[in-house]
């Protein structure tokens, strides 16, 4: 018989009724008194924390159960009605909160089955836009973080791969997009590549000419990677929105943070630019003619590599990447 149905038993037959258990050779009694449950173990009545039938319970000085919300040692807490302490997601009073695997009521970001929500400062899961940080984020009618493309009455706005509102111009899948420092799409700008430009064939080339470079070195040669050339060629992209070469993106963020927007990991990568090289003789030369360039080329751990091209009012654009993983 567990311990709650003995409770509601005891409830029934008298408002001062104990029910005792034999712990080895210590007497344990949940006892109602007035409504209200405490637990003794031999003749001291249990305070504070207890866990009993593996289910935790808190009982003030008085030792008297609590339930509800309670304020422990400066974190709060909720416990059933039956006195039980909550653990993961409870809905109470129309409001969903999260709960650790120690009870504690959990604020901010909290990270649950693969999502992400934001809890108030009270705990209450929140839904729809949400500030925080200095950044807005959109969270579904489930609390859930959105991401990538989102319409909301007829407006589309753009949320980057850590749910942040993207403002600006920013570079999306290889396209520049315009977005109010509301997050509304403006315009949509397709750079009009040169049709003539071979992107696939310049790579070819520029891997061939690396490989010749790395095997005279002793080094094994890289292979070209789809995954790695479409981040490149986002990034050959970027360079013309700002109008020059720079390892930073047009949000001022470095790089690197580009690749976790395609599901790619940030370690083990490298970065080679240039501008205005006719050919890839020509960029593949000057990168081997700068010491740190040239690093980067004949780093023994990488083992792809990815190349973007691309041409707008009159300049030419080379962005190069390296991993150690595809």
């Amino acid at each position: 018989m567990n311990r709650f149905f003995k409770k509601v038993t005891a409830l029934g037959l008298s408002a001062a009724a104990a029910l005792s258990l034999t712990m080895g050779s210590v007497s344990a009694a949940w006892t109602q008194t007035a409504g209200r449950w405490s637990y003794t173990e031999g003749s001291s009545l249990v305070t504070g924390w207890k866990k009993i039938d593996n289910i935790w319970y808190y009982f003030n000085g008085s030792g008297i159960m609590q339930t509800g919300w309670q304020k422990i040692d400066g974190v709060w807490y909720y416990f059933k009605a039956s006195g039980a302490m909550q653990t993961g997601w409870a809905k109470i009073d129309g409001c969903w909160y999260l709960f650790n695997g120690g009870g504690a009521m959990k604020t901010g970001w909290a990270q649950s089955g693969g999502y992400w929500y934001f809890l108030g400062g009270g705990g209450d899961m929140k839904t729809g836009w949400v500030k925080t940080g200095g950044h807005w984020y959109y969270m579904d009618g489930d609390g859930r973080m959105q991401t990538g493309w989102l319409t909301l009455n007829g407006k589309r706005y753009y949320l980057d791969a850590n749910g942040a509102m993207v403002t600006g111009t920013a570079v999306i899948d290889g396209e520049s997009y315009t977005f109010t420092s509301d997050g509304e799409l403006t315009e949509e700008e397709t750079p009009s590549q040169t049709p003539s430009a071979d992107v696939s064939a310049i790579a070819k080339d520029v891997l061939s000419q690396i490989n010749s470079a790395r095997r005279k070195e002793g080094l094994s040669a890289l292979t070209l990677s789809d995954k790695l050339g479409t981040v490149a060629q986002a990034r050959a992209v970027e360079q013309a929105v700002m109008g020059n070469i720079s390892h930073s993106r047009p949000d001022g963020s470095e790089w690197y943070t580009i690749l976790a927007e395609y599901h790619m990991p940030a370690t083990g990568c490298g970065e080679n630019l240039a501008m205005n090289y006719t050919s890839a003789s020509a960029v593949v030369k000057a990168w081997l003619e700068s010491s740190v360039h040239k690093a980067n080329i004949m780093n023994v751990h990488y083992q792809y590599m990815g190349i973007g091209y691309y041409e707008e009012n009159g300049n030419i654009y080379w962005v190069q990447l390296f991993s150690t993983s595809n």
